[in-house]
């Protein structure tokens, strides 16, 4: 799913042992952008954590990311392909090229955590293209053509009803604005999701909650999010069932409280592979649009769907 991270002026940046976790939870690419000289920098395509790691502190060394805005995308693949040019973070643009470079400057530049239904199937036409770089060409670009949007409320407002999910923007001066659903970490930092933290381990090209599998015989079951139903995630955001989005990337619960997503839009019947599983958060389902302050709201646990190709070592592993 990714991880969106942004570093705001006067606060230090993350430290190596929260990178590295970030990293290997999300370990399609990574990059980073800063603001210096009134323009925006980015530089991104990292495939390893040691090629990020060593150009991320020699960038932090020459520039002192302490006194600049930053954003930081650690990447887990869903449309355009795992390639360093997918990778985050992006120029605001209207150019394929501008978006696809590896190193530029710019006015502005953007993260995001999520998947965006609105641009999925287009991005599914372009070859080299992924949801975030189609939203940010078609949609992006016409709402910042406004005079002072970045620095209105409702504009952020309206982009987060419009993925559904989270995005950060950093601009020239280094102010950062984002949609909600980021939490600031104990460092200072804010983060779209836990999986920066040593309580996550990355399994199988997903990661997962350290204790928090519902193993059953022969695996652990999960209930998939279906019509007339919203998932209410502990941060606060919902996400609510569309035919169109969830029958080609369906989400599902836990009976834990985890909620996973399958980004492949392969079939799914009765069991899933446990590869083919993205954690993106915490929560509960319940009837659509009904407020979910505590369990009494959830609707009762189905046993829809049964993962299997669990490596119980592999398990054993990741919870030692």
């Amino acid at each position: 799913m990714c991880i969106a991270i942004y570093s705001t002026i006067g606060n230090p940046v993350p430290d190596d042992k929260t990178l590295k976790n970030c990293f290997y939870n999300n370990d399609d690419g990574a990059g980073f952008a800063f603001n210096f000289n009134n323009r925006v920098e980015i530089r991104k395509g990292f495939m390893t954590f040691d090629d990020f790691i060593t150009a991320f502190r020699e960038h932090d060394n020459i520039y002192d990311f302490k006194s600049r805005g930053v954003l930081i995308h650690f990447r887990i693949t869903t449309h355009g392909g795992t390639n360093k040019e997918c990778c985050h973070p992006f120029p605001l643009s209207n150019s394929n090229k501008s978006l696809r470079k590896t190193k530029t400057s710019c006015n502005y530049a953007v993260i995001h955590n999520g998947v965006i239904g609105l641009t999925s199937n287009q991005a599914n036409k372009e070859k080299g293209m992924s949801d975030t770089m189609v939203f940010i060409r078609d949609y992006l670009t016409k709402i910042s053509s406004n005079k002072g949007w970045f620095y209105n409320d409702k504009n952020f407002k309206l982009i987060g009803d419009i993925i559904d999910s989270k995005m950060a923007i950093l601009n020239s001066k280094g102010e950062i604005h984002s949609t909600s659903g980021f939490s600031k970490g104990e460092d200072g930092n804010f983060y779209s999701n836990d999986s920066y933290k040593d309580s996550y381990g990355y399994f199988g090209g997903s990661w997962y909650g350290y204790g928090d599998f519902d193993i059953e015989s022969d695996g652990f079951s999960l209930m998939k999010l279906s019509k007339g139903e919203t998932v209410y995630y502990d941060d606060g955001t919902t996400e609510d069932f569309d035919p169109l989005y969830h029958s080609e990337f369906p989400t599902f619960l836990s009976l834990s409280g985890n909620i996973f997503a399958c980004y492949d839009g392969k079939p799914i019947s009765k069991t899933i592979d446990a590869e083919r599983l993205s954690f993106i958060g915490t929560g509960c389902i319940a009837k659509e649009k009904q407020f979910c302050s505590n369990d009494s709201y959830s609707l009762p646990f189905r046993h829809d769907v049964t993962v299997f190709s669990l490596d119980y070592d592999d398990l054993d592993w990741m919870c030692g």
